[in-house]
C-alpha cells in the first residue's frame, strides 16, 4: 500500500505542477510571467490575454486540484485493495496544491494556488467549497479586489469546515492551506494596505489596446 500511496502522491504533485497559465500564454505568444503581475494564475492571464484565456486557465487549475483529490483515492483502493478515505483525498489534494506552488516545470516556482485549493475543497467538502465560492463572489461584487476576495473566501472556508466536516485532518489542513494562501499573497496584502492594489476589470489589456487602435483607425 505504501508504495502505491507514494506513487499516486507523486502523480498528484505532478498534476498540480502543470503550469496551465504559463502554457496558455505561450500558445498565444505571451510569457505571462513577464506581463502584468507576473503570476501564472487565471487573474493575470485574464488581465493580459482576455476572458477566454483566463476562464480556460481557471477551469484547468480547479480541475488539477479536484481530480487528484476525487479520483486518486479510488485508484489507490483498486490498486492496493484498501478502503478509499477522505484522508487519502486530502493527501493527494495537498500534493496537487504543493505542485502548483512549486512547479518543477518552472524551477520550483508557481502560482498562489487559490483555484487549485478550491478544486480540492469541491472534491472533499462540496459545501465548504460552495461557502468559499459564495464568499468570493460577494466580496468581488463589492470590492473588485481578487486578492482580498480570495483571502476572505479562504478564511471563510477554514471556519466553515470546522462545522461542515467531521474529519480533524481536513479541519486542520484547511486552516494550514488558508495560512499558505495568506503567505503567498504577501505582496497583495502590502498593496492593499497602501491602497495600491489593482481592482479587477473584466476587459483585458489586450482588448483595451485593441479598442484604442480601433478608435485611432
Amino acid at each position: 500500500m505504501i508504495g502505491w500511496t507514494v506513487a499516486l502522491a507523486v502523480a498528484a504533485y505532478l498534476a498540480g505542477s502543470l503550469p496551465f497559465g504559463y502554457w496558455v500564454g505561450l500558445a498565444m505568444g505571451v510569457d505571462v510571467r513577464q506581463e502584468g503581475s507576473g503570476n501564472i494564475g487565471a487573474t493575470n492571464v485574464w488581465r493580459v490575454l482576455g476572458a477566454r484565456a483566463g476562464l480556460t486557465v481557471l477551469a484547468l487549475d480547479v480541475l488539477k486540484g479536484f481530480a487528484p483529490a476525487f479520483w486518486l483515492p479510488e485508484a489507490l483502493a483498486r490498486l492496493a485493495s484498501v478502503d478509499a478515505t477522505a484522508e487519502h483525498g486530502l493527501l493527494f489534494g495537498t500534493c496537487a496544491i504543493l505542485g502548483h506552488v512549486a512547479s518543477p516545470f518552472l524551477r520550483l516556482k508557481g502560482g498562489k494556488a487559490v483555484a487549485t485549493s478550491l478544486g480540492v475543497m469541491l472534491a472533499l467538502t462540496p459545501l465548504v467549497g460552495a461557502v468559499a465560492l459564495v464568499t468570493f463572489a460577494v466580496f468581488m461584487a463589492v470590492t473588485r479586489y481578487v486578492s482580498l476576495s480570495s483571502l476572505v473566501a479562504a478564511v471563510a472556508s477554514a471556519i466553515s469546515v470546522q462545522f461542515l466536516s467531521d474529519s480533524p485532518a481536513i479541519q486542520v489542513a484547511y486552516v494550514l492551506v488558508t495560512l499558505l494562501l495568506i503567505y503567498r499573497h504577501r505582496p497583495n496584502i502590502r498593496r492593499l494596505i497602501r491602497g495600491e492594489e489593482r481592482r479587477f476589470e473584466f476587459s483585458s489589456r489586450k482588448e483595451k489596446e485593441g479598442g484604442r487602435e480601433d478608435a485611432l483607425a
